[in-house]
């Protein structure tokens, strides 16, 4: 079932890290907002504080956005990440090529799977702690993308695969700010 969208509802993707957490909250100040979390990946041996959308990330992302009031939702993906961006990867290593994972996995399998939520949850976007910054156009296409404030930060590379359609719906809170900046902010909000 899909929910009637609601101009101004971000849905916020929350990785368990202090970047999405501080988008996060500034997504909440500023309107509706749900959070959401990958499951990308299960290793027993590895699943800790370090591990990037792992069960630990997901339990530290829920509770933070159980405490300020935001419903929170979690998506499995380890079987879509392992076909659509880990045997990728290990096959163009393989073949000598320097494979860029994070460009695969956001281009086309974390933001597609997230904004495919966003529209069931009516949200008409999706908003990630990524460092980046977007540009209206009048290009068909849609916005640009540009370079975050924080040059030392900037993740657009990322962001590149990324569908005009799809970027058009993405929000990314963190791209006028510094690294330093939204470490104060969360020790503010603490």
């Amino acid at each position: 079932a899909r929910l009637a969208p609601r101009p101004g509802r971000t849905l916020v993707a929350m990785s368990g890290g202090v970047d999405s957490a501080v988008a996060a909250l500034q997504c909440a100040s500023s309107g509706e907002t749900a959070a959401v979390t990958l499951e990308l990946w299960s290793d027993v041996e590895n699943d800790a504080e370090g591990s990037c959308c792992s069960a630990s990330a997901v339990a530290q992302a829920r509770a933070l956005a159980q405490s300020r009031g935001m419903a929170h939702f979690t998506i499995d993906l380890r079987d879509e990440f392992r076909a659509g961006v880990v045997e990728p990867f290990i096959a163009g290593y393989g073949a000598g090529e320097t494979p860029n994972p994070c460009v695969g996995c956001n281009g086309h399998v974390r933001l597609d799977a997230m904004l495919e939520l966003a529209d069931r949850l009516g949200c008409d976007r999706l908003a990630t702690g990524h460092y980046a910054r977007m540009q209206e156009s009048d290009h068909p296409d849609g916005p640009l993308l540009r370079v975050a404030a924080d040059a030392a930060k900037d993740q657009t590379y990322m962001l590149a695969a990324l569908s005009p359609g799809s970027l058009a719906r993405m929000r990314f809170p963190l791209g006028e700010l510094t690294k330093p900046e939204v470490r104060r902010m969360a020790a503010a909000a603490s």
